[in-house]
C-alpha cells in the first residue's frame, strides 16, 4: 500500500463525527441508472449468454440516479451488463452533491461505486476546492461499501484548496501540486511526491504533506 493510500485509510477511520455528519447530508446508496433519450440518441444492444445486455448509445447520452441526485452526461456510452461497467466518452460531465467533475472519458464501476475519470479532468468539491489533472479516481460513499467519499488524483494534479478563517470568511486559496493527491471528506488533503504548496504568504516544498482545512492545519514532511 502506498504512503498516500495508508494516510487515506487512517483518515477514514479517524474522521471527526462532525465531518462525517456533513457527508451524510448528501444522498448515498447504490445508484440505479435511468437513461434519457432524445431525437438524436442511437441505441443498439446485444444479449449475452448470461441474459444480461451490452448496450451502446450514441448521439448524446444523459443518465440519472434520482435518489442520489447524480447526473452523467457524455457524447456516447457503452454499458457492459455482466461486468456492471459503464464507459462514457466525450465531453463527460458528472455531478452529485459531493462532487462536480468533467473529463474526456469516464468509467463507472457500478458494483464497487468507483469512478475513474481520464483526460483533462476538472473537479470541484462543495467547499469550492478545485482540482485539474490528467486522472482521478472517485470512491462514492455507499452503505455497506464505504462510509466516506474520497478521491485520489495522479499524474501531478493541481489543487486549489479553499480555506476559511476563524470568522468563516474565505481566505486566500492554497495551491498544492504533487505527483499524487488524495482528498477525504472535503477538508483533508494528503499529497506525496515532489510536493509544492504555495499561498501569497507561503512557499513550501517537501516529499509529502497533509492539510486539514477544517482545522487550519498543514504539515510538510521530508
Amino acid at each position: 500500500m502506498s504512503r498516500t493510500s495508508m494516510l487515506v485509510a487512517v483518515a477514514l477511520a479517524a474522521l471527526p463525527i462532525g465531518a462525517a455528519g456533513a457527508q451524510q447530508l448528501a444522498p448515498s446508496g447504490k445508484c440505479q441508472l435511468q437513461f434519457e433519450s432524445n431525437a438524436k440518441t442511437r441505441v443498439s444492444f446485444t444479449q449475452q449468454p448470461s441474459g444480461e445486455y451490452n448496450t451502446y448509445l450514441g448521439g448524446g447520452v444523459r443518465a440519472h440516479c434520482p435518489a442520489q441526485k447524480m447526473t452523467l452526461i457524455a457524447d456516447s456510452a457503452q454499458s457492459l451488463g455482466d461486468q456492471r461497467v459503464l464507459y462514457l466518452i466525450g465531453h463527460v460531465h458528472y455531478t452529485e452533491p459531493r462532487l462536480t467533475l468533467t473529463s474526456h472519458r469516464l468509467t463507472y464501476y457500478e458494483a464497487t461505486e468507483r469512478i475513474v475519470a481520464e483526460g483533462d479532468v476538472h473537479s470541484r468539491l462543495p467547499s469550492g476546492t478545485t482540482m485539474v489533472g490528467p486522472r482521478a479516481e472517485y470512491f462514492r460513499a455507499v452503505p455497506g461499501v464505504r462510509t466516506q467519499a474520497h478521491m485520489i488524483s495522479t499524474g501531478r494534479p493541481t489543487f486549489k484548496i479553499i480555506q476559511v478563517d476563524s470568522s468563516g470568511k474565505p481566505a486566500e486559496p492554497m495551491t498544492v501540486i504533487a505527483n499524487r493527491v488524495a482528498t477525504v471528506a472535503d477538508s483533508l488533503v494528503f499529497a506525496s511526491g515532489r510536493v509544492e504548496m504555495t499561498r501569497p504568504d507561503v512557499v513550501a516544498h517537501g516529499d509529502s504533506a497533509a492539510v486539514d482545512s477544517g482545522h487550519e492545519f498543514a504539515r510538510l514532511m521530508r
